[in-house]
């Protein structure tokens, strides 16, 4: 299945996926949201979590209730990527993301916090990383990418490339052979 474009059409498609906790910094990027009321954006939130309903009273609290839709926890999200111009992912601190490789795969451009970013994304190369539990740090690069559409479409398009090479079963798959046998040959002898 060939990805969608990224930004055909306006208001611009943002998203954030994960568990609905802290550490996740969603409240980080409804504060950055409510600080661009004059840009044309609406935010998909998907997953579940604790700090849920403080959430939704600070999406209220903000006057964003009517740009935020809220998902819950949802199987496939890679098929609700393809209607998704950005990715924001700015967690306070993570391990490897799975969603942020779910992103660069599906050609989605990325901004997410160092943390989130920490050796997956290279700035304005494969995504857009802002300073940790930043929030002007965030709301400059959402101002930047919408300024800068095309710029974003291209720094997608490598973090699709970067994914296929680096995240693809094939990869995989001849990784664990190299495993196998060098497992053998140390049983061997």
């Amino acid at each position: 299945v060939s990805a969608k474009p990224v930004f055909p059409r306006q208001p611009m498609r943002l998203a954030t996926i994960g568990r609905l906790v802290r550490q996740k910094g969603h409240d980080i990027l409804l504060l950055a949201l409510s600080m661009l009321e004059k840009e044309d954006w609406t935010l998909d939130v998907f997953g579940e979590g604790p700090v849920e309903c403080s959430l939704k009273a600070e999406a209220y609290h903000l006057a964003l209730e009517k740009r935020v839709r809220w998902h819950g926890a949802v199987d496939n999200v890679d098929k609700h990527l393809q209607d998704i111009d950005i990715v924001v992912q700015p967690s306070r601190y993570e391990g490897m993301s799975l969603t942020v490789m779910e992103a660069m795969a599906a050609g989605r451009v990325l901004m997410v916090s160092a943390a989130a970013g920490e050796g997956l994304v290279e700035n304005m190369k494969t995504g857009y990383v802002v300073q940790n539990e930043k929030v002007e740090s965030l709301v400059s690069a959402l101002r930047y990418v919408s300024q800068y559409r095309d710029e974003a479409r291209t720094v997608a398009q490598g973090a699709q490339r970067y994914a296929s090479e680096h995240f693809g079963i094939d990869k995989h798959i001849a990784r664990l052979k190299e495993i196998y046998h060098d497992v053998c040959k140390v049983n061997d002898t």
